[in-house]
């Protein structure tokens, strides 16, 4: 495997993109892809934390997203966004599990 790997996974922590992503499954990202607006995304934050949403648009300041569950949309300001990253896949948490170790070989 690459050392610099184009893909990198978390489980989803929670239920806010309920239906289209559930708590507990593994969601895949581009760490090499530019995230778009319609994109659902993972949105590592300057704080540490990590955060899947959908991506409605973006200006310099800030980006604008949407939850699912309960149905929110909001701004997070570009400060508090480390780096943002487009959803490829998702599915059953064992592919989580899977990518570790493929990426620590």
């Amino acid at each position: 495997m690459a050392s610099d790997p184009r893909y990198a996974a978390l489980r989803m922590p929670t239920n806010d993109m309920r239906p289209r992503i559930c708590a507990g499954e593994a969601v895949i990202y581009d760490i090499q892809s530019k995230a778009e607006p319609g994109d659902d995304v993972v949105i590592l934050l300057a704080d540490g934390g990590s955060i899947v949403r959908g991506l409605l648009g973006f200006t310099a300041d800030s980006y604008r997203l949407k939850s699912y569950s309960p149905a929110a949309v909001g701004a997070l300001p570009a400060a508090r966004v480390k780096a943002i990253y487009p959803v490829v896949l998702r599915g059953h948490s064992d592919f989580v599990q899977e990518i570790d170790d493929a990426n620590a070989h």
